[in-house]
């Protein structure tokens, strides 16, 4: 039987452990891992048994794939349309939406800026030419370009982000359901609520900033297909509590794979998405409230051949506040930490580690925050300054 396992318990900060798998090959028998990664993780929203089946996909792979029939799958198809010609033009045009900053995440990213943590430590940035465009899910934070595209690529960011938005909610109830069904409790000890997360990502205030964000990208294909790793994202975990992905114009997306009664068959393998479905992967946030029971899975985009690439993402975060320790689930025979957690309070003496501060805390690793912001008023140690071993 072929099972999974990712080591996050390790003595190496998470960029040096990403950057080791960035540069391991595909798995020997990744085409036969495609179809029975493909096989088992993709499930129906439908089914009654959704929940459950949603956890144990997650608890092997970190990812799912999701039929759901509730979603009018020409919604994506038409964002598309708008998609491709937006990024079609000059990127002075797309420059008019502004830049992220530390105090702002929408806005316009050209290429060869995109910075992944795996990246850290050696001044590389994202090696083929990806762009892309942030929506925050607060309006009032995006700038619109003022003509007939501009408002149409707005309009269809906001009906993106809104039924993004919505699906995440339902899915974190699912979520609930499934971790109560595998014997999860509060961290008083009590009995899992169907609601529990929900109640941590909603945001009643919506002029107030969250953490759930749409991002909307083009990357370049490459004319031939190549034995070295050329990517639109390379090799990272989400930093938020999971993202949702309706299946991009073309393939392209990894999941690392590691196998641990084989490891020689560890490796890269191809996760596959039909047209209408969406994925959904844990990220960061859900380890560490699992105590590492359900695990972020690190992943990355493959240029791709012969045919430009674009693809919608909207991550799924928690309320600015919410604490992660104290919101951390119990298992009755199961007591574990994430090493995310770990190295967060290791690089954030004296601080709370909320939902707001793990946020900055990585966003000061991609450089979004400068890291003199982050050590001399967020109170952060840079990565640069993490002593090893």
């Amino acid at each position: 039987m072929i099972t999974r396992r990712i080591e996050i318990a390790t003595a190496q900060p998470s960029h040096l452990w990403l950057k080791g798998l960035a540069a391991r090959p595909m798995s020997p028998i990744a085409r036969e891992l495609r179809k029975i990664v493909a096989e088992e993780i993709l499930l129906d929203k439908n089914d009654s048994n959704f929940p459950t089946k949603l956890i144990d996909a997650w608890q092997k792979y970190g990812f799912a794939v999701v039929r759901d029939s509730s979603i009018d799958r020409a919604v994506f198809s038409n964002a598309y349309g708008v998609n491709r010609r937006f990024f079609s033009n000059q990127i002075e045009y797309k420059e008019q939406l502004g830049h992220p900053s530390a105090t702002n995440c929408s806005g316009y990213i050209p290429p060869g800026e995109e910075i992944s943590v795996s990246g850290r430590g050696d001044g590389k940035v994202q090696k083929n030419i990806f762009e892309m465009v942030h929506s925050s899910s607060n309006p009032k934070d995006n700038t619109i370009i003022n003509d007939n595209l501009g408002r149409e690529f707005n309009s269809s960011s906001n009906r993106l982000v809104d039924l993004l938005y919505e699906r995440g909610l339902e899915l974190a109830h699912d979520i609930a359901i499934g971790l109560h069904e595998k014997g999860f409790l509060t961290p008083s000890g009590g009995r899992l609520p169907d609601d529990y997360f929900t109640k941590l990502i909603e945001c009643t205030n919506r002029n107030r900033s969250d953490l759930n964000l749409l991002r909307q990208t083009h990357c370049n294909a490459q004319a031939t297909d190549s034995t070295n790793f050329d990517g639109c994202s390379q090799a990272h975990t989400d930093l938020n509590f999971f993202t949702v992905l309706p299946a991009a114009t073309k393939e392209g997306l990894q999941i690392w794979y590691e196998n641990e009664e084989r490891p020689e068959d560890s490796g890269w393998v191809q996760l596959d998405a039909p047209p209408g479905a969406y994925v959904v992967n844990l990220a960061d946030m859900a380890e560490i409230l699992t105590g590492g029971y359900l695990r972020s899975t690190p992943h990355r985009v493959v240029s791709p051949i012969g045919e430009d690439r674009y693809s919608i993402v909207f991550f799924v975060g928690l309320q600015r506040d919410a604490n992660l320790q104290e919101n951390k689930l119990k298992h009755p025979s199961m007591q574990a930490t994430s090493s995310f957690e770990t190295e967060a309070l290791a690089r954030m003496p004296g601080l709370e580690l909320t939902a707001d501060t793990f946020t900055n805390l990585r966003c000061m690793d991609i450089g979004i925050i400068p890291e003199k912001i982050g050590k001399e008023k967020l109170g952060f140690i840079p990565l640069s300054e993490m002593k090893l071993g």
